[in-house]
Protein backbone atom coordinates (compact mmCIF):
# COMPACT_ATOMS: atom_id res chain seq x y z
CA UNK A 1 0.00 0.00 0.00
CA UNK A 2 1.78 3.34 -0.99
CA UNK A 3 0.84 6.21 1.31
CA UNK A 4 1.12 9.77 -0.37
CA UNK A 5 1.51 12.91 1.73
CA UNK A 6 2.22 16.62 0.83
CA UNK A 7 5.48 17.83 2.90
CA UNK A 8 6.03 21.50 3.59
CA UNK A 9 9.29 22.58 5.03
CA UNK A 10 10.05 25.72 7.25
CA UNK A 11 12.55 27.77 5.75
CA UNK A 12 15.04 30.23 7.64
CA UNK A 13 13.44 33.07 4.70
CA UNK A 14 14.22 35.94 7.23
CA UNK A 15 18.11 35.50 7.12
CA UNK A 16 18.56 34.07 3.47
CA UNK A 17 16.53 34.91 1.06
CA UNK A 18 17.52 31.93 -1.13
CA UNK A 19 16.93 29.54 1.52
CA UNK A 20 13.70 28.52 0.79
CA UNK A 21 14.91 27.75 -3.26
CA UNK A 22 16.84 25.64 -2.07
CA UNK A 23 15.27 23.93 0.76
CA UNK A 24 12.11 22.98 -1.93
CA UNK A 25 14.98 21.72 -4.58
CA UNK A 26 17.24 19.65 -2.15
CA UNK A 27 13.77 17.95 -0.46
CA UNK A 28 11.17 17.89 -2.70
CA UNK A 29 9.00 19.74 -0.54
CA UNK A 30 5.45 20.56 -1.77
CA UNK A 31 6.13 24.36 -0.15
CA UNK A 32 7.42 26.35 2.62
CA UNK A 33 6.26 27.74 6.01
CA UNK A 34 7.46 31.26 6.84
CA UNK A 35 6.88 31.81 10.62
CA UNK A 36 8.45 34.73 12.69
CA UNK A 37 10.66 36.15 9.65
CA UNK A 38 7.01 37.88 8.30
CA UNK A 39 6.36 39.37 11.23
CA UNK A 40 6.63 42.99 10.88
CA UNK A 41 8.12 42.12 6.70
CA UNK A 42 4.74 40.57 4.75
CA UNK A 43 6.55 41.69 1.97
CA UNK A 44 8.75 38.89 2.47
CA UNK A 45 6.41 36.28 0.39
CA UNK A 46 6.28 38.35 -2.82
CA UNK A 47 10.21 38.81 -2.27
CA UNK A 48 9.98 34.69 -2.24
CA UNK A 49 7.98 33.91 -4.67
CA UNK A 50 9.88 36.02 -7.57
CA UNK A 51 12.92 34.53 -6.18
CA UNK A 52 11.81 30.81 -6.45
CA UNK A 53 9.85 31.69 -9.37
CA UNK A 54 12.25 34.01 -11.62
CA UNK A 55 9.56 36.40 -11.93
CA UNK A 56 9.92 40.58 -10.76
CA UNK A 57 13.00 41.54 -8.48
CA UNK A 58 14.00 39.90 -5.24
CA UNK A 59 15.69 43.09 -3.81
CA UNK A 60 13.49 44.87 -1.47
CA UNK A 61 12.81 48.23 -2.54
CA UNK A 62 10.78 50.93 -0.75
CA UNK A 63 8.04 50.54 -3.61
CA UNK A 64 7.80 47.40 -2.73
CA UNK A 65 7.25 48.12 1.20
CA UNK A 66 5.24 51.11 0.72
CA UNK A 67 2.65 49.09 -1.51
CA UNK A 68 2.48 46.58 0.82
CA UNK A 69 1.86 48.70 3.87
CA UNK A 70 -0.77 50.99 1.95
CA UNK A 71 -2.75 47.45 0.89
CA UNK A 72 -2.11 46.42 4.15
CA UNK A 73 -3.94 50.14 5.36
CA UNK A 74 -6.68 50.06 2.82
CA UNK A 75 -7.82 46.54 3.92
CA UNK A 76 -7.92 47.23 7.32
CA UNK A 77 -10.23 50.59 6.82
CA UNK A 78 -12.24 47.92 4.53
CA UNK A 79 -12.64 45.90 7.14
CA UNK A 80 -12.97 48.16 10.61
CA UNK A 81 -14.05 51.75 8.52
CA UNK A 82 -12.28 54.69 10.31
CA UNK A 83 -11.21 52.98 13.28
CA UNK A 84 -9.52 51.00 11.02
CA UNK A 85 -6.85 53.74 11.05
CA UNK A 86 -6.20 53.42 14.86
CA UNK A 87 -6.06 50.06 15.25
CA UNK A 88 -3.66 50.34 12.35
CA UNK A 89 -0.95 51.91 14.52
CA UNK A 90 0.38 48.91 16.10
CA UNK A 91 1.64 47.77 12.70
CA UNK A 92 2.87 51.09 11.69
CA UNK A 93 5.31 50.76 14.72
CA UNK A 94 6.15 47.40 13.67
CA UNK A 95 6.85 48.18 10.24
CA UNK A 96 8.59 51.40 11.07
CA UNK A 97 11.22 49.61 13.18
CA UNK A 98 12.85 47.82 10.23
CA UNK A 99 15.42 50.61 9.94
CA UNK A 100 14.27 53.91 9.37
CA UNK A 101 15.42 57.21 9.94
CA UNK A 102 13.13 59.62 11.76
CA UNK A 103 11.01 55.98 12.67
CA UNK A 104 10.28 57.38 16.75
CA UNK A 105 8.98 60.84 15.47
CA UNK A 106 7.04 58.98 13.28
CA UNK A 107 5.45 56.25 15.34
CA UNK A 108 4.58 59.30 18.03
CA UNK A 109 3.70 61.35 15.23
CA UNK A 110 0.67 58.32 14.41
CA UNK A 111 0.19 57.94 17.82
CA UNK A 112 -1.99 60.68 17.59
CA UNK A 113 -3.66 60.99 14.12
CA UNK A 114 -7.30 59.80 13.57
CA UNK A 115 -8.09 60.84 10.13
CA UNK A 116 -7.74 58.24 7.53
CA UNK A 117 -6.47 60.26 4.77
CA UNK A 118 -3.79 62.03 6.63
CA UNK A 119 -2.46 58.45 8.25
CA UNK A 120 -2.46 56.95 4.58
CA UNK A 121 -0.58 60.51 3.51
CA UNK A 122 1.79 60.10 6.52
CA UNK A 123 2.61 56.69 6.26
CA UNK A 124 2.79 56.78 2.41
CA UNK A 125 5.34 59.89 2.55
CA UNK A 126 7.20 57.65 5.57
CA UNK A 127 7.67 54.28 4.07
CA UNK A 128 8.59 56.03 0.76
CA UNK A 129 12.25 56.41 2.10
CA UNK A 130 15.18 53.60 1.79
CA UNK A 131 15.64 51.59 4.81
CA UNK A 132 19.03 52.59 6.35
Amino acid sequence: MMISFTRYISSLARSQRGKAKWVLEYTGASGVMVGRGAVGRPWIFQLMKNYIYGTGSAELTPKLVQEVILEHFDQMINHYGEHGAIVFRKHLHTYSKAGYKGASKFRDLVNRIDDVKEMREVTKEFFGQEIL
